[in-house]
């Protein structure tokens, strides 16, 4: 039987902390799909190769989800551009594990060919996850089909593949426990 552990990753460490509330949101969607997963808030971390160790290393993943919500800081001073942490996130995460790297989030929603290029995941997640992420995990356990899940996108063979980008069906009951994270 196939691994229904799933780590989602919020490497977000700037300042103030902003809590990553599509990751509560995500959460709640996968443990009512069946999935089974953990939360490794970065922010809280001082040694985050040794946090990003200990939460691949524990058992069989199905997959890791890494939410890449900003491009860079929008502070005309600093100008701290993010995805090269992401990057380095994915990189080291392919040292560690073989678990698929799924991306989500706002700043991958903009511009997700170049930014599943850069940072060489395995798919991403444009628009809302909730729905998308539990079907693409099923894909990825069970040998289905990713050309019927709307949202997605992934490279194969050096071509980019984007599934339709679909808006959240706000008609359906979410459910959101909001205890996933700590706020």
């Amino acid at each position: 039987m196939a691994s229904n552990s799933v780590v989602l990753i919020n490497p977000d460490r700037e300042k103030p902390l902003i809590a990553p509330m599509p990751l509560d949101y995500l959460a709640a969607a996968l443990v009512d799909a069946g999935f089974e997963p953990e939360l490794l808030d970065l922010a809280f971390e001082s040694d985050w190769y040794a946090a990003t160790n200990q939460a691949v290393a524990k058992r069989e993943l199905l997959a890791i989800v890494i939410l890449v919500r900003h491009l860079d800081d929008g502070l005309y001073n600093s100008q701290t551009y993010f995805l090269p942490k992401s990057k380095t996130l994915v990189e080291y995460l392919r040292s560690k594990t073989k678990a698929p790297i799924i991306l989500i989030g706002g700043a991958y929603s903009l511009v997700p060919e170049q930014i599943l290029r850069f940072c060489r995941a395995d798919f991403g997640v444009a628009g809302d996850p909730e729905e998308a992420v539990p079907k693409l995990l099923e894909a990825l356990r069970d040998g289905g089909d990713l050309e019927t899940i709307p949202n997605i996108g992934w490279i194969d063979n050096r071509s980019f593949h984007q599934q339709p980008v679909l808006p959240a069906n706000l008609k359906r009951e979410w459910s959101v426990r909001r205890g996933f994270i700590d706020n």
